[in-house]
């Protein structure tokens, strides 16, 4: 387990888990609140986790390494436009997946989960699908790679940006 993966297993989802408890109270004190949707969530959260290490490469992994081994060049993400260049090629490729997820029954049979919770908090975001690496939802970000950014880059962006995501959800979630 890299540096990387130990954050995300030992802080990022510890704390992400406490914020969601956390606004889950305050809401539970002003107004009704479902409990067991929070438990929903959080089960696919730690279900994912466990797919995550019980099933480290997906199906996507082999197509990823050609287009990282075959790349046009390399990409370090330091510097004034690489990081920016690298934010845009993501939510491009994100948009391309979030599009396919509601299109293609495929994709959809992972990312409907995402949309059974009744109400918009920070817990519903946890919801992403616990199939994810079954399904082939990498496949959308070899672009990425075959451009010239280290997989593992990539991963920690997408990472990063979810975390910011469900930040930015709690926040802007009617009271």
């Amino acid at each position: 387990m890299n540096s990387l993966e130990k954050f995300q297993l030992f802080i990022a989802v510890p704390s992400v888990l406490a914020f969601a408890l956390i606004e889950a109270i305050i809401l539970s004190r002003r107004q009704r609140y479902d409990w067991r949707a929070f438990g929903v969530s959080a089960l696919d959260l730690v279900a994912r986790i466990a797919v995550g290490i019980a099933l480290p490469l997906s199906i996507a992994a082999p197509l990823v390494r050609l287009a990282f081994e075959h790349r046009l060049m390399t990409i370090h993400p330091v510097g004034w436009i690489a990081l920016p260049l690298l934010f845009i090629g993501q939510e491009f490729c994100y948009y391309w997946y979030h599009r396919a997820a509601h299109r293609v029954r495929w994709f959809w049979s992972n990312h409907a989960v995402h949309h059974s919770p009744s109400q918009l908090n920070l817990s519903a975001a946890f919801r992403i699908g616990v199939l994810g690496k079954l399904t082939g939802t990498a496949l959308f970000f070899v672009p990425l790679a075959w451009i010239g950014f280290a997989p593992r880059i990539v991963v920690a962006v997408l990472s990063t940006m979810a975390v910011c995501w469900w930040c930015s959800i709690a926040c802007l979630a009617p009271t």
